[in-house]
């Protein structure tokens, strides 16, 4: 089984040998930086991904940033992130900051975002509320 470390040292040789990575790369490598806790290079990632490759950030790369930002318990960098995107964000990506605030203990941003989870989808959040 490969650690997170050598995924990300992997990543890096395969760029530095010319590799061009893709958008699904992008998001295990935003997985890989969540676990590490390393967010300024989750973020330099994200980055790189938009200017250096022309990637163009689609839902799923918002909803990985996200959640690697709120698994290493950066609920106001998250939710900074998530309110200046520039399009709207989904009842997933919602429903990832309110399940991380919750388990961090912040009680208000969770309850914001459940607001907005039922906003947007009341079924789920019936879900969620059930569990």
């Amino acid at each position: 089984m490969v650690t997170t470390d050598e995924a990300i040292s992997f990543f890096t040789r395969f760029k530095q040998e010319g590799n061009k990575p893709d958008g699904e790369v992008f998001k295990e490598v935003f997985s890989a930086y969540a676990l590490t806790g390393d967010v300024k290079k989750g973020l330099v990632q994200f980055e790189a991904m938009q200017k250096s490759y022309g990637i163009k950030p689609s839902m799923e790369h918002y909803n990985s940033v996200t959640k690697m930002l709120a698994t290493s318990c950066h609920l106001d960098e998250a939710l900074s992130f998530v309110e200046k995107m520039p399009m709207e964000p989904s009842v997933d990506l919602w429903e990832t900051l309110m399940n991380f605030s919750r388990a961090h203990g912040d009680v208000e941003l969770g309850d914001r975002c459940a607001e907005l989870v039922e906003k947007l989808d009341a079924t789920r959040l019936d879900k969620v509320q059930v569990l």
